[in-house]
C-alpha cells in the first residue's frame, strides 16, 4: 500500500488497494515580485517600535529603502552619489 495514500482509499469499493499507475505532482506558482517587494515593505514598517537597539538591522534595512523611495524626490544637490 502506498504511505501517501489513506487506509480509506485503498478501502473504496473497486480499489484494488495499489497506487495510481499516473503520480501525481503539485506545483506552487511562485508570488510576484511586486507582491514579495510589499510584503517586504509591509514587515519592515511593522517592526519598527522605539524598543529597537540602535544597531537593529531590520531598522537600519528600513531606512535605506526609504532613501531609495523617496531618491526621486529630493533635489539633485542633496542627491548622494551611488556607489
Amino acid at each position: 500500500m502506498d504511505p501517501e495514500r489513506t487506509a480509506s482509499e485503498s478501502e473504496q469499493p473497486g480499489s484494488t488497494g495499489q497506487a495510481p499507475a499516473a503520480a501525481r505532482t503539485c506545483y506552487v506558482e511562485s508570488a510576484s515580485t511586486l507582491d514579495i517587494m510589499f510584503d517586504q515593505l509591509d514587515y519592515l514598517a511593522a517592526h519598527v517600535n522605539p524598543y529597537c537597539t540602535p544597531k537593529c538591522k531590520d531598522c537600519a534595512r528600513l531606512q535605506q529603502v526609504e532613501r531609495w523611495l523617496l531618491l526621486p524626490f529630493r533635489p539633485k544637490a542633496r542627491r548622494r552619489p551611488s556607489r
